[in-house]
């Protein structure tokens, strides 16, 4: 093949790649999912502000994949710096392996929460719980992610969201062994912007950790984007409830 037919056929390649339709979003089911199937929790987050979160290591690696069907024609792939893995043991629960057990929000005064309770660990969806100053939307029927409630949430407004993995295996500084309560001030990630952001003025605070051989990933959601000082306690003084049952 000679060099003009070589650029004809590159030509070709890149009209039809510029022609596909970009993809569909994905949703914050489908990440939960493909977090579940890591045999290995991904490396440590830096502590920064970021318009991805803790899925940007889930992106970068889906990135590559969709990079490597592609490059077919015109290969390119997106990966994120190297990070170091700092890797500690896992102590599982007392009592039945099999159960993973529940996140759970008191209900103080002034709060509505709801629960799933301890799931099997062999189940697909995972134990979740929910924590809002303002009652749940009629669209947001537990235990669905609260889209429309966040949608809704006034400035002065608060919603915490909490879920319960079974150990990945070896933990790593992805969920680094903790206690609760978990403090807001030891979020991993604070996002202005995250994927799926129903409302602009509402921020992402990010805590992660594992607490008695379980990962917990909790999610903090505030009605603005600089909470102050008496609202920020309020949602600490409920996080500090937070339990797995």
């Amino acid at each position: 093949m000679n060099t003009n037919d070589t650029t004809a056929a590159d030509d070709k390649i890149r009209d039809a790649l510029q022609g596909l339709d970009p993809p569909p979003p994905l949703s914050d089911a489908f990440y939960r999912d493909l977090r579940q199937r890591l045999p290995t929790p991904p490396a440590r987050l830096p502590r920064r502000r970021s318009v991805w979160g803790p899925r940007l290591v889930l992106v970068a690696i889906l990135t590559t994949i969709v990079a490597g069907v592609a490059g077919a024609g015109i290969g390119y792939a997106v990966a994120p710096k190297h990070r170091s893995v700092v890797v500690t043991p896992v102590h599982r629960i007392s009592g039945d392996p099999t159960t993973i057990p529940g996140p759970q929000f008191a209900q103080t005064d002034g709060w509505t929460t709801d629960q799933t309770g301890a799931h099997p660990a062999s189940d697909e969806d995972t134990p979740v719980a929910v924590a809002s100053t303002i009652p749940l939307t009629g669209s947001d029927a537990f235990p669905a992610f609260p889209d429309s409630t966040l949608a809704a949430l006034p400035a002065d407004g608060i919603v915490l969201w909490a879920t319960a993995y079974p150990p990945f295996g070896p933990t790593s500084g992805f969920f680094p062994p903790r206690t609760l309560p978990f403090k807001i001030a030891d979020a991993v990630e604070v996002d202005p912007q995250w994927e799926g952001q129903p409302n602009s003025s509402v921020p992402q605070y990010v805590l992660l950790g594992t607490v008695d051989g379980i990962q917990l990933d909790v999610r903090v959601y505030f009605g603005t984007q600089n909470p102050g000082d008496d609202l920020v306690a309020k949602a600490q003084a409920e996080l500090d409830t937070l339990s797995l049952q």
